[in-house]
């Protein structure tokens, strides 16, 4: 979220209820001094509003904001923003495959694909797959599951006993295994690893990459799994 604002906007804090040019700046846009904060995301004129959000606060709600911008401005979004871009609703469905590591890999590369977990169920491998449903359907994803044999026959009535030592099997083996990453960045990377992905990360993402590549036998804490703040902050350390 920090890289998408310092990499693409400049951002301006304008306060209500204060007087003078931040006044006139909410006078402008028709903002009333008494509403809940707001987010707009303006021309470089500053004259005309591209997008609008109120309510919703979260990263999600900012990322949406921040790649509605930019389409509206008709400029690029990067690859490692649109990442993060969606309707914001999400589902899950299970698959059963020979191999979940390979598994893993397989399905994380879909379109629509936000993250993924391996497990078991009963006694089969499986990997739990968390989708936008607004990107890709439950029948398109089971079909292309299908098609890469990851769509095997298991016990449904088994409950989902999660295996976090095989998520991302590639990256776990990999010296990206300490670097940052939100979920939906570990799974796209876990697929295309030993393939360019350095178009998946942010530009700090980016610096942080080289120093690791630079210093692999460094004291870097493991950021596999981790909330991706947190292990920024420790990698940082």
């Amino acid at each position: 979220m920090v890289d998408a604002i310092e990499q693409h906007f400049v951002p301006v804090v304008v306060r209500n209820n204060v007087e003078g040019r931040e006044r006139e700046v909410l006078e402008q846009f028709g903002e009333p001094t008494w509403a809940n904060p707001s987010a707009r995301v303006v021309d470089p004129a500053n004259q005309t509003t591209l997008v609008r959000i109120r309510g919703n606060y979260s990263r999600s709600g900012f990322l949406q904001t921040a790649g509605a911008g930019l389409r509206a401005s008709k400029r690029e979004v990067p690859s490692w923003l649109a990442l993060h871009l969606g309707s914001g609703r999400r589902a899950t469905a299970t698959y059963s495959m020979a191999c979940f590591w390979t598994g893993e890999a397989r399905l994380g590369a879909l379109e629509g694909v936000l993250s993924t977990r391996t497990g078991w169920r009963g006694g089969s491998e499986v990997v739990e797959v968390e989708f936008d449903p607004e990107r890709v359907s439950e029948q398109a994803l089971s079909e292309a599951a299908k098609r890469m044999r990851c769509a095997q026959p298991f016990d449904a009535n088994a409950g989902f006993r999660a295996t976090p030592k095989d998520d991302k099997y590639q990256v776990r083996r990999s010296l990206i295994r300490f670097l940052p990453l939100s979920a939906t960045q570990a799974t796209r990377i876990n697929a295309r690893l030993g393939r360019d992905f350095e178009d998946l990360l942010s530009p700090r993402q980016r610096r942080l990459w080289a120093q690791i590549q630079a210093n692999p036998k460094g004291a870097w804490p493991l950021a596999l799994g981790q909330p991706l703040g947190a292990a920024f902050a420790a990698a940082q350390r």
